[in-house]
């Protein structure tokens, strides 16, 4: 196909598509282009969004599916960035702009690498998926894909910086509410003042034990978000504090489990509550989701035949990849936390470029990744 893009060329034009979260069509445009362009057998998006492609075995076999978010957060601090955001500009044997690295560079790999596959070379079905919402509510668009596909393998690009990852910790997003009494705030009487409460309370989850897992270490929260009510405040002592934190979870934990952990908490605290977020997202379809704001750890085994199998097949193709428990939360926590359908991580790049000014991906590490989605599924896909 002596006219088909190179994969600099793909990357590029995925970049410059600014794809928000519920804003993907542009990129979802762009990444359908460079399928059809590879010779992909089919090419379709499902009603949430996601775009689909297919590679078909010369023999019947499994499903496996290759997964890469389109969606990136915004480009904060425009004025800072040394190459626009939204540019792709290609300089200094890098990709440059926001959603270089999280996460276009693994869908143009993919693009790539898979397309390339003799299709004598492997069995079954091969998708490749651009999802959408990953970042608003990580696995919320790939979740319409395996309920419709029911793959036997997931493989989720992230960047990993073309290591391999194995397993995730879970993430959750819990609010405390602790309720006061309204006054005015030259009362000498503050023992209704809602924030004294919520501070009784935070000392309490400052102390807080966390499960501990022997290969993805140990669970923890972090408050993100602290707000009295009414705010902005006119010299009225607050009626009620929320309190939002970020947890992070370990494998065998549930929205049940965190929830009945925290009520155990706020025993003593006059009023106080919990409940799990929620979190709604509509794609640029006009698909709208709301869910809870809970996505469970999964672990697929460092020691296991299929994690094995894949770090050699990553080998082969002279890439120097080491295993590793993925720190943060990707799509898997769908198919691999709730459904158990194993999964794997793997992608160019580095995670410190993941929403930073200044996003940038290196050229060479989209070559590798480019030999790496091959290699993996040459191996698995028999």
């Amino acid at each position: 196909m002596p006219n088909q893009p190179t994969p600099v060329e793909i990357l590029q034009s995925l970049v410059r598509n600014a794809s928000l979260s519920g804003q993907e069509g542009g990129a979802a445009d762009a990444a359908e282009n460079a399928m059809r362009e590879a010779g992909f057998d089919r090419v379709w998006r499902d009603a949430a969004g996601n775009l689909v492609g297919e590679l078909h075995g010369s023999q019947p076999g499994g499903k496996l599916v290759f997964d890469a978010h389109m969606d990136v957060v915004p480009a904060v601090d425009a004025e800072k960035w040394t190459h626009d955001p939204f540019s792709g500009e290609f300089q200094d044997g890098r990709v440059w702009g926001r959603g270089a690295t999280d996460n276009k560079g693994s869908l143009a790999a993919m693009i790539v690498g898979l397309s390339a596959l003799p299709r004598t070379e492997f069995k079954g079905v091969i998708y490749v998926v651009g999802s959408v919402g990953e970042e608003t509510f990580e696995g919320i668009g790939l979740q319409q894909v395996v309920d419709a596909l029911r793959p036997d393998l997931v493989v989720i690009g992230e960047p990993t910086h073309c290591n391999l990852g194995f397993g995730q910790r879970g993430r959750a997003r819990v609010t405390f509410r602790v309720p006061g009494r309204a006054a005015h705030s030259s009362s000498d009487d503050q023992s209704g003042n809602a924030v004294y409460a919520m501070a009784k309370l935070a000392d309490k989850l400052s102390i807080h034990v966390f499960p501990t897992n022997p290969v993805l270490g140990t669970g923890s929260h972090a408050p993100i978000e602290l707000i009295s009510s009414p705010y902005p405040s006119l010299s009225t002592v607050p009626a009620e504090c929320r309190l939002t934190l970020d947890r992070r979870l370990m494998p065998g934990e549930t929205a049940e489990s965190i929830l009945a952990d925290y009520r155990a908490t706020v025993t003593g605290i006059p009023g106080a509550s919990v409940e799990m977020d929620r979190v709604t997202y509509t794609s640029y379809t006009g698909e709208k989701f709301t869910r809870e704001d809970f996505h469970p750890a999964w672990d697929s085994g460092k020691d296991t035949a299929l994690v094995q199998n894949c770090l050699a097949a990553l080998h082969s193709a002279d890439i120097t990849s080491e295993l590793f428990p993925v720190p943060y939360c990707t799509n898997a926590s769908y198919s691999a936390g709730v459904l158990g359908i194993p999964a794997v991580v793997f992608g160019p790049g580095d995670i410190v470029q993941a929403h930073s000014i200044n996003e940038f991906l290196e050229v060479s590490q989209l070559e590798l990744a480019i030999r790496g989605y091959k290699a993996l599924a040459e191996r698995l896909a028999q």
